[in-house]
């Protein structure tokens, strides 16, 4: 993934010269494996409390919230901390939690759920296996997969034919 601006142009070469604010090369892996603690979910009648321990046991910060059938939201410790933190500690999983969850199949390449990141503007993102939930992928996920280079000034002069 690239962004950048053009700041000018070769019309003697007919190439643009342009500046590169991010370029991200993301591994051609699939989403499943930037799930840590893969498949947990957490019913949306667990208190909150319930919910908490299970993040904390698995070592993760977010997991789909379920009902009996489908995957309902995304519940994370930030919302979970925030509830705790305001005296609302008999709080059900459904009162705090995020709806109407994005998902991706686990299957799909890492480069598919940045495009998603970028098109609904989240910041969780529920990984489904075999129909499953089987986690959740966050920007900061992708983040700590990807390689990151910063600031680059393309110019022919830099490029070969």
């Amino acid at each position: 993934m690239i962004r950048g601006k053009v700041i000018g142009r070769d019309d003697t070469r007919n190439v643009l010269i342009f500046v590169i604010s991010d370029l991200i090369i993301l591994p051609k892996r699939s989403v499943k494996e930037c799930v840590h603690g893969g498949n947990v979910a957490i019913y949306m009648e667990d208190t909150i409390k319930v919910a908490a321990n299970i993040l904390l046991k698995h070592r993760i910060r977010g997991a789909p919230a379920v009902d009996a059938t489908d995957i309902v939201g995304v519940v994370t410790l930030e919302q979970i901390t925030k509830a705790l933190v305001s005296g609302l500690t008999n709080q059900k999983v459904r009162d705090v939690m995020s709806r109407e969850p994005i998902t991706i199949d686990g299957d799909a390449p890492i480069p598919d759920v940045a495009k998603l990141f970028d098109q609904h503007h989240t910041r969780n993102i529920v990984v489904v296996v075999n129909g499953n939930p089987y986690g959740i992928v966050s920007r900061e996920d992708l983040v700590r997969e990807s390689t990151i280079v910063s600031e680059l000034v393309i110019a022919p002069s830099f490029m070969s034919a």
